[in-house]
């Protein structure tokens, strides 16, 4: 746990304030689709599918999102 906690750190150290944005609602995603299934079986893949394009970030043209996120490198 010690090592995933120190990569998380890592990374946000680096993110830029839009990126933060997106890793943190991304964050709140997974824990609600963890709080539904609490109980179930052990998870798959396939469960976390769906749910971010009701999202403020990723909602719209999947193209549009596609280049924004590319340009993160440039």
């Amino acid at each position: 746990m010690q090592v995933v906690q120190t990569r998380i750190r890592e990374i946000e150290s680096s993110l830029s304030p839009d990126s933060m944005d997106l890793w943190l609602e991304f964050g709140d995603f997974l824990r609600q689709k963890d709080f539904q299934q609490r109980g179930a079986q052990p998870h798959n893949l396939l469960e976390l599918a769906g749910g971010l394009e009701h999202s403020k970030n990723f909602s719209g043209d999947p193209l549009e999102i596609q280049e924004k996120l590319r340009s993160e490198w440039d």
